[in-house]
């Protein structure tokens, strides 16, 4: 059986209807205005919600509202005692996995179980690639996670996590892992993981990783390389994975992007300007 992978791009939609919710309409607006007119800039704060209210002239739980559907969208992360955070957008237009979750919550919710097998863990300093990528010096302590998916007896994806050391401690991750480092870093919101920037490529297996799963080299395989990171950009995870096409399928949901939605023209909200600029002008 099939595992499907879904990914929706954008705000859901409770239903058909005549016009947006006013909640919606604001979700459009602080997107069109604030974020992609590039006014907030990335990894800053958006107002707080008593300032929005008076900037839209609408109430405090219409805000509140509006900004959960932004988060839902990974277009900000909602960080308590600390305020709405902007959140980096990719450098070319894609459409993302924007569910920050692991393949096994993806099997379970389709009824279905992901056995982990040939579990290996291993401490190693960071070479260059590692330096770059998750963002430390050279030699920084890496554990580096491999392990082989088993879906329905059949082997179905090969795993490789790197998780730089100050992220959680080695010991806590080993003692926590029943399958997914992802799993373990989301229990921990201490460790701040909001978002992963992903690239999606079809690969033919190469000889390694084809004996691994059992399969001919060569044989084309979907290639998932993640680096999940923190509000702050930091990255705290790089997953490589290769999954075979026949237990594994992605499929993207595509919408219209969020503040191109709804016409300024057509929206009940107007933006005041001068408490805008007096917030700035407070900073």
């Amino acid at each position: 059986m099939t595992v499907p992978w879904a990914s929706y791009q954008g705000m859901p939609r409770n239903g058909p209807r005549d016009r947006p919710s006013l909640a919606e309409e604001l979700c459009e607006a602080i997107a069109r205005e604030l974020i992609n007119s590039g006014r907030i800039p990335e990894r800053k704060l958006l107002p707080p919600e008593k300032e929005l209210s008076t900037i839209y002239g609408v109430s405090r739980p219409t805000v509140r509202e509006a900004l959960l559907m932004l988060q839902h969208a990974g277009i900000v992360a909602i960080r308590h005692g600390v305020g709405t955070v902007v959140l980096p957008r990719p450098p070319t237009l894609t459409n993302g996995l924007d569910r920050l979750c692991s393949v096994e919550t993806f099997a379970r919710e389709a009824g279905e179980t992901i056995d982990t097998t040939e579990l290996e863990w291993e401490a190693v300093p960071a070479d260059p690639e590692l330096a770059t990528t998750l963002e430390v010096p050279l030699g920084h302590p890496v554990m580096v996670v491999r392990r082989v998916k088993a879906l329905g007896g059949k082997r179905a994806g090969y795993i490789i996590d790197h998780i730089p050391e100050g992220v959680i401690p080695f010991d806590l991750l080993k003692d926590e892992f029943h399958g997914s480092t992802l799993d373990v870093i989301l229990d921990h919101p201490e460790v701040g993981a909001e978002y992963a920037d992903s690239d999606i490529e079809p690969v033919n297996l190469s000889a390694d990783i084809a004996e691994r799963l059992e399969a001919p080299p060569g044989v084309a395989a979907l290639f998932l390389n993640t680096v999940v990171r923190t509000a702050e950009g930091r990255p705290v995870d790089w997953g490589r994975c290769w999954y075979l096409p026949k237990a594994f399928r992605f499929a993207v949901r595509r919408r219209r992007q969020i503040g191109q939605r709804i016409p300024p023209t057509e929206s009940r909200l107007s933006l005041n300007e001068e408490v805008l600029a007096a917030h700035f002008g407070g900073r």
